[in-house]
């Protein structure tokens, strides 16, 4: 018997066409332009979030350092490698810390690791941030291995390596440790390294200035472009933070702007024009960015 084989017109098929695959493609790159849309300003307010945490905790340690010490550090101060040629101001800062300290002996050090004891350093409130809670540096020919190493404790010797160590009082993140150039000279030999946030993609170091100086903050803020400290009146002579000191990151943007008055209340509308960049700035005297 012979049988008839029959095939269905209507088989099956294997894959999808060429309309199907696009429209599958756009909707799924559609779902990811949702997702980043969502994601990036969480991730934004993640990391305001944790510079906000970093300066709670420089906050804890400059009280720490103040505990062991009895005073705040400064936010500008010339160190001076070669221990020779001393201003009159300077000994007394460091009579302040170290009421002991040896004039009559020149007990030369490294301050900044890079292997000579010749540098005349001018610190700006960022480098006194990180050298009063860090300490010198350890010595090393590579800049990242540069790491704060803490003060000795031979009262009248501290900024001598090796033995017995006081501080760090904060743990930095090395990573975030940098040396810049401050002073336009071309030259790092004369700076010290600096803690940079991790907001802006060129890496802003967080500034410091203590309430002594936040009618002249010139020194303590140079190399930010900022010219005064926050205050709370027009009259600019009620600071935040009045009797400690202001701890500053630049934001996202990377610009810190120039300072000055700063209520909550009219931020808004205030920090515009020229004081635009102050608005994503992070502080210790308001929680999250200066405006929206």
């Amino acid at each position: 018997m012979q049988h008839s084989l029959t095939h269905d017109p209507t088989r099956r098929r294997s894959g999808f066409t060429l309309v199907e695959l696009l429209v599958v493609i756009s909707i799924i790159l559609i779902l990811m332009g949702l997702l980043t849309y969502a994601v990036f300003p969480t991730v934004g307010v993640a990391r305001e979030l944790e510079v906000q945490t970093e300066l709670s905790s420089l906050e804890k340690a400059l009280g720490d350092f103040k505990m062991q010490f009895h005073d705040l550090p400064p936010s500008s101060f010339t160190l001076r490698e070669e221990d020779t040629g001393w201003t009159n101001t300077e000994r007394a800062v460091l009579r302040r810390f170290w009421p002991n300290y040896d004039f009559g002996n020149a007990n030369v050090f490294d301050a900044n690791g890079n292997g000579n004891s010749t540098d005349v350093i001018t610190l700006n409130g960022a480098e006194c941030l990180v050298f009063f809670l860090g300490g010198i540096l350890k010595d090393s020919g590579t800049v990242s291995d540069r790491i704060p190493n803490g003060f000795s404790k031979n009262p009248t010797a501290p900024f001598q390596p090796g033995g017995t160590r006081v501080g760090p009082f904060h743990e930095f993140d090395n990573s975030r440790l940098v040396l810049q150039d401050t002073n336009g000279d071309s030259s790092l030999d004369d700076e010290f390294k600096m803690l940079v946030d991790p907001l802006s993609d060129g890496g802003n170091p967080i500034m410091y200035v203590n309430s002594d100086e936040y009618n002249s903050p010139v020194t303590a803020l140079s190399g930010s472009g900022m010219t005064k400290a926050y205050s709370q009146n027009v009259a600019e002579d009620v600071f935040w933070k009045g009797q400690t000191f202001q701890l500053i990151s630049a934001g996202a943007d990377g610009i810190y702007g120039q300072g000055g008055v700063f209520d909550s209340n009219s931020a808004g509308t205030a920090l515009s024009g020229a004081r635009e960049g102050e608005r994503d700035n992070i502080t210790n005297f308001h929680q999250g960015r200066l405006a929206p």
